[in-house]
């Protein structure tokens, strides 16, 4: 008899369960709350990070921000309290631990995008509230006017329905725009490993390169922007040495410049 496919076929059977097992996200999950309950931060993190890069849940990136922000690393803190609140925007203890996160690392919250009534997360109700409002309002006048009722002594409904559609049609609009913004929107992180970066200042460069002087700095945590070519393609640029550098600014354009990939962490979008 001829083993051999036999023993194929019991080697993958066996191999393929354990690999999939092995990058299972649940497993990588406990594995890193064992790792925190035993005081061991460094695995935990480095647990839970590779369960974030095969799926997200709103429990990891806050998990994860909690330990960085007891390791001090405040940008990673502060990037995962916002991805944690992008998939549960109404948790309130997440957003009151990003609020602590960024007054603890002295940043400006002025510039980073909240998710109220006109937030990116409300986008969807609003383009549905507002033609809905429309055409309902439409309805109703063409009823009126077939049961010959007399508008002039009804204006307050007419103002009312037409106050009502343009707050509606503005409100669809900057939801919109916010929903863009957050699409470019990035979190500042500095390099912990380097000595000059110990201080938590991120320099924004004049152009795409180590040696390059900087503009300004921002602190690790800080919101930025990426630039957008009329094309829509992120303002991008490959060194030499592999690197890639992006451009950005703040969301009030008073600080901008190039900083490298890995000074950066992306709450929703991902490079091209």
């Amino acid at each position: 008899m001829n083993f051999l496919p036999k023993i194929i076929l019991t080697t993958v059977s066996l191999t393929i369960p354990l690999s999939s097992f092995a990058k299972n996200p649940d497993r990588l999950f406990y594995d890193a709350v064992r790792s925190e309950a035993s005081g061991d931060f460094v695995s935990a993190i480095r647990s839970y990070e590779k369960a974030a890069q095969i799926s997200h849940s709103a429990n990891l990136h806050g998990n994860l921000a909690n330990l960085y922000f007891k390791m001090e690393d405040y940008g990673r803190s502060i990037l995962n309290y916002r991805k944690a609140l992008f998939l549960d925007p109404s948790n309130r203890d997440f957003s009151a631990n990003l609020a602590f996160a960024s007054e603890i690392a002295g940043i400006e919250t002025n510039n980073q995008l909240t998710n109220g009534y006109f937030g990116s997360g409300s986008h969807f109700f609003w383009a549905i509230f507002a033609p809905t409002i429309f055409w309902c309002g439409l309805l109703v006048f063409a009823f009126l006017f077939f049961r010959r009722w007399v508008f002039v002594r009804f204006p307050w409904l007419a103002i009312l329905w037409i106050a009502t559609c343009v707050f509606s049609i503005w409100a669809m609009k900057t939801s919109r725009a916010n929903q863009f913004l957050l699409s470019r929107e990035i979190i500042a992180l500095a390099d912990m490993t380097k000595d000059q970066n110990q201080s938590g200042e991120i320099a924004l460069r004049r152009f795409a390169g180590a040696n390059s002087s900087s503009n300004t700095t921002v602190k690790a945590g800080e919101s930025l922007f990426l630039d957008e070519n009329q094309d829509g393609t992120l303002k991008s640029h490959e060194s030499q040495s592999g690197e890639h550098w992006y451009l950005l600014r703040t969301r009030d354009s008073r600080k901008k410049g190039w900083v490298v990939e890995n000074e950066i962490g992306w709450i929703v979008r991902q490079p091209n």
